[in-house]
């Protein structure tokens, strides 16, 4: 096989660089029979072409910088033939144009901001010739505009919120120029908002709660008639929040008397039902020589009690529904009418402070035997009546009691409390 001198190609694989050979059968990878190569650097220019000056062109305005330039005989990417670029870092500067300083315009109001500048012969986005912006960040603002401060609505009620404001020459959107809303998380608190009665809130923010309450001409906290509509200065929660004169709940059945009203301690014997729940004492009368026998005179308390004294003026009492005649206790101290009991006191002491036993025992006939004198000390004294099957404790009080030897025969009457108290 015959040897062949080959020149290396670096650009084109038919001219070859006479100064880089070497004898091959093959040509060796990178190497041509060729060796007419000027320039192996540069694939743009080979034997025979004419090779042009071309100067870059980075920011593609068609005209090249003068410092940078590259010979060739084809066309280079990036490069131009002109070279009279002064600022081939900016497209909008070139030769024979009218370069304009244009400002920046970050709020797009139209007014450009007079720190922030750039020149160029075409307009720039983002930029204006104005430069008399004085808030270039909030387009709200712009000369010639007359400034309000607009205040935070988030509630969408028409108050602002005095604490978050924005000033601006337009309105705003979730803002008012109204800056007196003392709650903008809720539309129905505001200034010109109704109070509403008996829920505790403020709802306008003047300080005043209202609440229906009762006229309380007593001040014992209950109150009588229909409800008043009543600014407070305070929540009334309990009953001594409320304004003077007025309480959170009626019932009041004598709202000139303090000591009476719902659940007010029951005083017995003065006529009075203080507590306002109760039924007023039953008075009951049995007159002298009245016959016990009649329904009408006794003091039927119960189905099972009924309370009475003979009409011949024995001392004692019986249960008509369980004895058929009275009994004469003053013959003995321990005896006490059937199915009950008597003790000094009142239904408000409790029961195992109380000593219970007959009513002869009850006015000391059993210690001195002078029942007759004695009797007269319990008139107007406070007794319970234990009714004692039924387990029913009963006020009682004495406003007279006759006997036989001073003139009376079997007569006496009393107030009590009703059995079911």
């Amino acid at each position: 096989m015959n040897t062949v001198h080959f020149f290396q190609g670096r650009r084109w694989r038919w001219l070859g660089d006479a100064a880089n050979s070497q004898s091959a059968c093959t040509a060796p990878t990178g190497f041509v029979e060729d060796g007419t190569d000027t320039d192996d650097s540069n694939a743009a220019v080979f034997p025979g072409c004419t090779e042009t000056t071309y100067y870059a062109d980075a920011d593609g305005d068609g005209f090249g910088n003068p410092s940078v330039s590259q010979s060739s005989c084809l066309e280079v990417t990036g490069f131009v033939t002109d070279n009279t670029d002064t600022d081939d870092t900016n497209a909008s500067i070139f030769p024979n144009c009218e370069a304009t300083t244009y400002y920046a315009d970050a709020d797009g109001d139209g007014f450009g901001n007079s720190e922030v500048s750039q020149s160029s012969c075409v307009e720039v986005t983002g930029f204006v010739t104005d430069n008399t912006d004085t808030d270039d960040t909030n387009a709200e603002i712009f000369p010639g505009c007359t400034e309000i401060t607009y205040y935070a609505d988030t509630d969408g009620d028409g108050f602002g919120n005095p604490e978050v404001s924005q000033s601006s020459c337009v309105e705003l959107d979730g803002f008012v120029a109204d800056n007196t809303d003392f709650n903008d998380t809720d539309a129905n608190l505001n200034p010109d908002a109704e109070e509403i009665a008996d829920n505790d809130v403020d709802e306008n923010g003047d300080g005043i709660f209202l609440y229906n309450l009762f006229e309380d001409g007593d001040g014992d906290g209950f109150g009588t008639g229909s409800t008043v509509a009543i600014e407070s200065q305070q929540v009334v929660a309990v009953a001594e929040d409320a304004p003077d004169g007025y309480a959170l709940v009626d019932g009041d059945c004598n709202d000139n008397n303090a000591a009476i009203y719902p659940g007010a301690p029951e005083v017995w014997g003065d006529g009075v039902a203080n507590n306002c729940t109760i039924e007023r004492p039953v008075a009951f009368t049995k007159e002298d020589l009245a016959d016990h026998e009649l329904e009408e005179n006794q003091d039927r308390i119960t189905d099972v009690v009924w309370l009475t004294r003979s009409d011949d003026g024995l001392v004692g009492f019986y249960n008509v529904f369980s004895q058929n005649q009275p009994m004469i206790e003053d013959m003995n101290c321990a005896y006490s009418a059937d199915d009950i009991e008597w003790a000094r006191g009142s239904t408000a002491t409790p029961t195992n402070e109380l000593q219970f036993g007959g009513f002869f025992n009850l006015v000391d006939g059993c210690v001195d035997n002078d029942f007759f004198l004695n009797i007269q000390n319990i008139i107007g004294e406070a007794l319970v009546l234990h009714l004692i099957s039924e387990d029913i404790y009963i006020d009682v009080v004495f406003t007279s009691y006759s006997i036989v030897n001073i003139g009376g025969s079997g007569g006496f009457s009393y107030m009590r409390s009703a059995p079911n108290n």
